[in-house]
């Protein structure tokens, strides 16, 4: 009985060997019918800004275009603005997990990863995108090797809607910001603010508008472009800059561009790299468009000299400052004294 037993026994494992061998096989074949049926490989591409922004309507659809055309077909860049996938900061995660294959986003979102990052929002550290222009290749190999180290890679520099502060009183110098409540979007604009001797305020883009107009806020940082499309010029009547260029990005996830064949990667860089020309002549005329249209609608827009660029940028040394302190403490104190001096 117990021979019996065991004879069954391994009569079921022989079975089971054959059968799970058998499957394995039919998987493979499904498998390879599939990949050479398709041909494709799909990069979802993920940002938060709306759909009807220049990046999103323009720019990051041309790029998708150009890889396709390029690959034959091979690549497929599906786009996802809008945090359809995944919004600002999300992105990034996700594209540190491998939950997305590419993102566009600000260079300031990888901050949470390494606060190098946030000299993209810093006022007056890079003037305008021509002085980033200028040191846009050193700029590049700096953010690549530190994205290189939490497995993402940057593929091309974009830039968005320039910084500008809006305001009920007219801001001409740093002292004029004196004790101004000014909303701001992360430690580097509340760093500067405070340098400034005005008030930082944390508050969202929807917000900014009533709390313009009811006067709980005074000015705000924000996008040139923003002023125009949010109506903040109804709610206040100064607009001053650019206080920065906002310099954003097309990014890939490490693991998949290492697994891209290198002729598809001459092909991804190329498109990123006219995506990124389309951008920086695109967003110049832009901003420019939305000063127009402010000054038109009753603003007093007030653009900065170069001369006066200089008062500013001496005035938010001590934010500068506080950069190198946040990382000299995670330990990159080098890189962040490079990055001040690279924008000198």
């Amino acid at each position: 009985m117990a021979f019996a037993r065991k004879n069954a026994f391994g009569k079921m494992i022989k079975n089971l060997g054959r059968f799970t061998g058998l499957l394995a096989i039919i998987v493979v074949i499904s498998l390879a019918g599939f990949s050479q049926a398709s041909g494709k490989t799909t990069l979802r591409l993920s940002n938060g800004l709306a759909p009807g922004t220049f990046q999103n309507a323009k720019v990051l659809p041309s790029f998708a275009k150009e890889v396709q055309e390029g690959t034959d077909g091979r690549i497929i860049v599906e786009l996802y603005p809008a945090g359809q996938l995944y919004r600002h900061i999300e992105t990034a995660d996700a594209l540190h997990r491998g939950g997305v294959e590419m993102g566009f986003l600000s260079v300031n979102h990888w901050a949470g990863y390494n606060p190098v990052f946030g000299w993209n929002d810093y006022p007056f550290l890079v003037t305008d995108l021509d002085h980033f222009r200028q040191n846009e290749d050193k700029a590049f190999t700096i953010v690549d090797d530190l994205l290189e180290k939490i497995g993402a890679k940057l593929l091309a520099f974009v830039p968005y809607s320039s910084t500008c502060i809006v305001s009920k009183t007219l801001i001409e110098r740093p002292e004029d910001v004196k004790g101004l409540r000014i909303r701001g979007i992360s430690d580097p604009f509340f760093d500067a603010v405070k340098a400034w001797g005005g008030v930082p305020t944390a508050m969202r883009a929807s917000e900014v508008y009533d709390a313009l107009a009811k006067g709980t806020l005074t000015g705000a940082m924000t996008g040139w472009e923003s002023v125009e499309k949010r109506k903040f010029y109804e709610a206040a009547g100064y607009v001053a800059g650019t206080t920065s260029p906002s310099i954003w990005g097309i990014f890939v996830n490490l693991n998949t561009w290492k697994g891209l064949p290198n002729d598809v990667r001459d092909i991804i860089e190329k498109a990123a790299k006219n995506a990124s020309e389309m951008g920086f002549k695109g967003q110049r005329d832009i901003d420019e468009g939305s000063r127009k249209f402010l000054e038109k609608h009753g603003m007093t827009v007030k653009v900065f000299t170069p001369e006066e660029k200089v008062i500013w940028t001496k005035a938010t040394k001590p934010a500068y400052d506080k950069y190198v302190e946040r990382c000299t403490g995670k330990g990159y104190g080098g890189i962040a004294n490079k990055v001040l001096e690279m924008f000198e």
